[in-house]
């Protein structure tokens, strides 16, 4: 049984594809990475769920697709406590620069973190401390970076950034608060706190 992980993949003459099922104390792991498509730089995978119970890192929520890391240079470090969280990762390499890196940390109770980065150079956070709070980054582009952290009960923060260079942290921290921020554009920087209890608050910023 595999409590912590890390996996190293190097893409040089031949395909270099890991795929890789773990259980302790009912934790899943389900990764496929994949560095051909990049510049022979390989992806580097840093796990630890030796402190949660029934939870699963894959590549979408519910689900026993793999997590992907494909392209050249790309990283993550992953770190499940408590009970039941779940993670989502897939990133990939577009084109032949700096890979992207994340950052994912899930210590709520059946906490959720769903993190998407498409393009070069991007750099991701979450930080799901409520117990059953989600948080989703998505970037899509180049140069972006990005934080979500939920610390409210049952809450929700959403980030989308499509576009290059944007630089945008969002903290939601009242409980069963959804935020969905998007920004489509580029050099867009924002960093919007949310702490009201309930409701919903949607956010579309745009820039040329």
């Amino acid at each position: 049984m595999f409590t912590n992980m890390r996996v190293h993949t190097l893409g040089l003459l031949a395909a270099a594809t890991l795929a890789v099922g773990a259980a302790a104390d009912e934790n899943r792991l389900f990764i496929l990475q994949d560095s051909t498509q990049g510049s022979g730089l390989g992806n580097t995978l840093f796990v630890d769920q030796s402190l949660a119970t029934g939870s699963t890192i894959s590549g979408q929520i519910n689900s026993d697709t793999a997590a992907v890391q494909a392209g050249g240079g790309n990283s993550a470090t992953i770190n499940v406590a408590n009970t039941g969280g779940q993670v989502a990762l897939n990133q990939t390499t577009l084109g032949t620069g700096a890979g992207n890196s994340g950052d994912i940390n899930i210590t709520g109770l059946s906490g959720v973190g769903v993190l998407t980065q498409l393009g070069l150079n991007n750099v991701g956070d979450i930080d799901v401390t409520g117990a059953g709070a989600s948080a989703l980054l998505e970037q899509l582009g180049d140069g972006n970076i990005g934080a979500v952290t939920v610390s409210g009960r049952n809450a929700t923060g959403e980030l989308r950034q499509n576009g290059n260079n944007n630089d945008t942290s969002l903290d939601v921290s009242g409980a069963g608060t959804t935020v969905i921020l998007t920004q489509t554009g580029n050099n867009i920087v924002a960093a919007p706190t949310v702490v009201s209890n309930g409701g919903s608050v949607i956010i579309n910023q745009t820039s040329p």
